[in-house]
């Protein structure tokens, strides 16, 4: 009886051990995801930001031009100096919204991550209360044998 109740006593500890382990991975992961989400919501800003400034800049340009007919050439190189940087901040905008997309992506997988660490310390958890169920039959049984010699 007394190697059951080490052996009961060592898998409780290694099932303690496993747990307080996955605990410590679950915290991580939820760190780096709270880091992901912050990287993510100043990218939809950014993104918001860009989209905002596309806009404006599109009206401008559209004015500039029916402008044009009647301005001089420095005008049409205003437009075309607009019209460079309305392609540029259109490249950053795929940029951000490619960059968004990988993030949710990430964002998704750690939740999976999660969720499979959630699971199996549920597990552990079980078989905790399991050993401590197995341990105290054990420890009455024990009691009991030591009454009756």
């Amino acid at each position: 009886l007394s190697i059951s109740f080490a052996c009961c006593s060592s898998r409780a500890a290694a099932v303690n051990r496993a747990t307080e382990m996955l605990s410590q991975k679950i915290d991580t992961q939820k760190i780096e995801l709270e880091k992901i989400f912050s990287q993510l919501e100043k990218a939809n800003e950014m993104k918001d930001e860009m989209i905002c400034t596309f806009g404006e800049e599109a009206k401008r340009l559209t004015e500039l031009w029916k402008l044009e007919k009647d301005a001089n050439v420095c005008r049409k190189e205003e437009c075309e100096t607009l019209q460079s940087s309305l392609t540029e901040k259109s490249a950053k905008i795929a940029t951000l919204e490619e960059e968004v997309s990988k993030s949710q992506s990430v964002i998704q997988e750690k939740l999976r991550e999660e969720e499979l660490l959630s699971a199996r310390l549920l597990d552990s958890q079980n078989e905790i209360q399991k050993l401590t169920e197995e341990y105290q039959i054990t420890s009455a049984r024990l009691a009991d044998e030591q009454k009756m010699k």
